[in-house]
C-alpha cells in the first residue's frame, strides 16, 4: 500500500458580487446572502465566505461592484456573551458580526462562520472554506 499525493488549495482568492450600498473593509469577515457578499452580521440565512482582502464599496445595485475574499484560517474576536473555548475545536462556530464569532447559533439566529481551529491569546482561529 502506498501513500497518496493529495492536492491542496489554501487561501483561495475569489472576486464576488458585493451587496448594493455596503462598504467592505480589509480584514473583516465576509458572508453571502442569496449569492451576494456583505460584511458579517447576525443572520440565520448567511454563508461564510472568508476574509475581505481589499476595500470595496457596493454600487447602486447588487453585484455592480466586486469584492476580493480569501478563504483560509483566520483569527477573529471571541464573543463576549457566548465565548468559544478550546473544548470546541473541530466544531462549527457562528458569525456574530464582521469581526466576532460565537460558540452557538443563538437559537438559530446566527450562521456558521466555519470550523474552530484554535483559541489562543490572539483570538479565535476559524477555518472558512
Amino acid at each position: 500500500m502506498e501513500g497518496r499525493n493529495t492536492l491542496q488549495r489554501e487561501g483561495d482568492l475569489r472576486s464576488l458580487p458585493l451587496k448594493a450600498g455596503v462598504t467592505a473593509l480589509p480584514g473583516i469577515l465576509m458572508m453571502a446572502v442569496a449569492g451576494v457578499a456583505r460584511p458579517g452580521a447576525a443572520s440565520a440565512s448567511a454563508v461564510a465566505l472568508g476574509r475581505c482582502e481589499a476595500f470595496a464599496e457596493g454600487g447602486a445595485s447588487d453585484g455592480e461592484a466586486k469584492v476580493q475574499v480569501r478563504t483560509g484560517t483566520f483569527c477573529w474576536k471571541n464573543s463576549a456573551t457566548d465565548p468559544v473555548t478550546l473544548a470546541d475545536i473541530g466544531k462549527p462556530v457562528f458569525i456574530e458580526d464582521d469581526r466576532t464569532v460565537a460558540k452557538t447559533s443563538a437559537t438559530n439566529t446566527l450562521s456558521p462562520a466555519g470550523t474552530l481551529f484554535d483559541v489562543d491569546a490572539e483570538g479565535v482561529w476559524v477555518t472558512t472554506r
